[in-house]
């Protein structure tokens, strides 16, 4: 209701002495008013310089104490940097581009829906994990914009996403807006399947330290710590564990740890990890990248030099 904020601006103008008015005209007995200047359920504001002028939509407040510049509007999901593994699709190539591809999870949204806006960066982020797969593709369709074609699929709320094999058999995708549960859809086939955190296949063995949200500062930030950022569903991660585990094994000086970044992502985030795997040694807490061999005697050579330069610098 605005009448309340009217009565409390008309109350503030008079108690700082501005010269001015604030006035209320009903719309419906004064048909005959200007319909270029007055609308019902407008604010109008008139300012007298050389002639009447008149701006939109003034806040008494934001006019005379902290005028502000609108934030810019948000850019289309299209041109988002961190969307560039997204396919947006149009009316003209979404049965042309979808029946190549084995899997295609299809995120149909308005640009204005807070849920949507939420799911974006989970979506996001599924796409840039597969995006190495030929098979897969996630896409978007913007309905403000392609209304046909969410018409024809009977899209009816937002954000409503869909798989499809081939660009055939809809499946619904029901389940939550995380990257896990995306990619979990996906390979499963169309399936719900409770996404798992760390994967049977990459259980390290003992002698790896598993690092999350709750241990990851702690850990490293005294002694020294090998850490390799990975996703389940790399097979380049899949292709070191072997090395990785080894060092780990041989290791006397220092913990070997990994991070799913599937569970944890905002960690990785934190940690700038654009790639899978990205490798940090981290000796009292400073972090030094790695980005050499990945076999067993690398890794160990990496991490002992790391840790006796440290020594020399003390």
């Amino acid at each position: 209701m605005v009448k309340p904020e009217f009565i409390r601006a008309a109350q503030r103008l008079k108690k700082d002495g501005i010269d001015g008015v604030l006035a209320t005209l009903d719309a419906t007995t004064n048909k005959h008013e200007d319909s270029r200047a007055i609308q019902s359920g407008r604010i109008s504001y008139f300012c007298i310089l050389q002639e009447r002028k008149l701006i939109n939509a003034l806040h008494y407040e934001l006019l005379y104490c902290s005028p502000v510049e609108p934030p810019p509007p948000e850019l289309p999901w299209s041109q988002q940097s961190d969307g560039r593994n997204v396919l947006h699709l149009t009316a003209k190539n979404f049965k042309t581009e979808l029946k190549r591809k084995k899997h295609a999870l299809i995120i149909f949204y308005a640009p204005w829906c807070g849920y949507c806006k939420r799911a974006k960066p989970k979506f996001f982020e599924a796409s840039k994990i597969l995006a190495a797969d030929a098979r897969v593709v996630l896409g978007a369709v913007d309905c403000t914009i392609e209304k046909s074609l969410c018409q024809e699929y009977k899209i009816e709320g937002f954000p409503t996403i869909i798989y499809l094999s081939y660009g055939k058999n809809r499946i619904d995708y029901l389940g939550e807006h995380e990257t896990a549960s995306f990619i979990s859809f996906i390979e499963s086939g169309g399936q719900i399947s409770k996404p798992q955190s760390f994967a049977p296949k990459f259980d390290f063995g003992n002698a790896v330290t598993v690092l999350d949200e709750n241990n990851f500062d702690r850990i490293t930030s005294s002694g020294n710590v090998f850490v390799m950022f990975f996703s389940p569903w790399c097979r380049h991660c899949e292709t070191v564990k072997p090395a990785f585990r080894e060092a780990a094994e041989q290791s006397h000086f220092g913990k070997f740890a990994v991070v799913d970044c599937i569970a944890w992502s905002d960690l990785c985030e934190s940690q700038s990890v654009k790639g899978y795997p990205t490798f940090q040694i981290f000796v009292n807490g400073v972090q030094h990248d790695y980005s050499g061999n990945r076999t067993s005697s690398d890794f160990t050579t990496a991490f002992m030099k790391a840790v006796a330069s440290a020594k020399i610098d003390l």
